[in-house]
């Protein structure tokens, strides 16, 4: 009995032990660059520690430009959203000395699937005369998201399965949105927001009220360019420019904590990526599946269920 209890003991110190797990985002970043005195975007597929900022990339492909939000699906698969122009011919559509004439154009939402090993990505749906500023995904795979005025659309809440491909249009919001789209599962959604007053404080609203869109005002960030969120572990998440003091470090991409009562951003990590970069998109990396509980003393198969004997009793 005292060696049962010792053991157990000593198990419960181990799970003491283990240190908190670290929790990893996929991104998608540009970065503008200037070779031989032309502006250039790069955009890159990769994955970010919210930790310690570290940065992997895995891919680099322009056509990253077209997708500003991440996440995963109910499936276990990471999908995008992004909005793009999307040509028609129209019935009098012919090629002439001057191009095509007749042509038309429509916005539309496509639902990408990406694949998180190579970064390669195909479309799987097309929604159209919709734009999206900013969306994520949240613990059931679902997005949540704001369009952008556009045709008879204003800036409205929905939600989209990227699994199912059904898509909900919500209520039309108190503000506009700038990129920065999360509920945090609690029935709040938060929005980033241009600060009129100068583009250093982004502005973060909550909507209070899915139902009719009410939104009240949090405070500003304190930090620019925060294009993109995520909720984990509790914590709002943001991708913002990290300003240099006077005669400090040139301005840099961080990874910041966003106070959900008053709206400061609290630098977590700095990212390893020029400073003039942004994230676009980023999605939590699934939890790992847990590892398989050793055994120790026994000579049956992993695989093989466990049966406790039942002992007679005489008769």
């Amino acid at each position: 009995m005292r060696a049962l209890l010792k053991l157990t003991l000593l198990a419960a110190l181990a799970m003491l032990a283990v240190p908190a797990r670290a929790q990893t985002a996929y991104v998608i970043t540009r970065t503008f660059t200037t070779p031989e005195g032309r502006l250039t975007e790069t955009y890159q597929f990769g994955t970010v520690s919210l930790q310690t900022g570290a940065y992997h990339l895995i891919t680099t492909s322009k056509d990253f430009q077209y997708i500003n939000s991440i996440g995963f699906g109910s499936d276990g698969k990471l999908y995008g959203l992004g909005s793009d122009r999307m040509f028609a011919l129209g019935n009098e559509g012919k090629v002439g000395d001057e191009g095509i004439v007749g042509m038309a154009s429509i916005l539309v939402l496509r639902v990408y699937l990406i694949d998180t090993a190579t970064g390669a990505f195909t479309i799987k749906k097309t929604y159209a005369n919709v734009m999206v500023a900013g969306a994520s995904a949240d613990s059931h795979g679902v997005f949540t998201g704001l369009t952008i005025p556009y045709l008879r659309l204003s800036w409205r809440l929905f939600r989209l399965d990227p699994v199912t491909k059904v898509m909900r249009y919500g209520p039309q919001i108190t503000g506009q949105g700038d990129g920065l789209v999360v509920a945090d599962g609690r029935g709040n959604t938060y929005v980033g927001e241009n600060d009129q007053l100068g583009y250093s404080n982004d502005v973060l609203a909550k909507i209070i009220n899915p139902k009719t869109g009410a939104a009240v005002f949090v405070g500003r960030t304190g930090i620019g360019d925060v294009r993109t969120g995520l909720w984990a572990g509790g914590s709002l998440y943001a991708f913002g420019e990290h300003f240099r003091e006077e005669g400090g470090e040139d301005d840099r991409l961080g990874v910041y904590i966003l106070n959900t009562s008053t709206g400061t951003a609290k630098l977590v990590a700095l990212i390893p990526l020029p400073s003039s970069s942004t994230v676009n998109a980023a999605a939590l990396a699934p939890a790992p599946a847990p590892r398989a509980v050793s055994h120790a003393g026994s000579r049956r198969r992993p695989d093989v269920p466990h049966y406790t004997p039942v002992r007679r009793l005489p008769n």
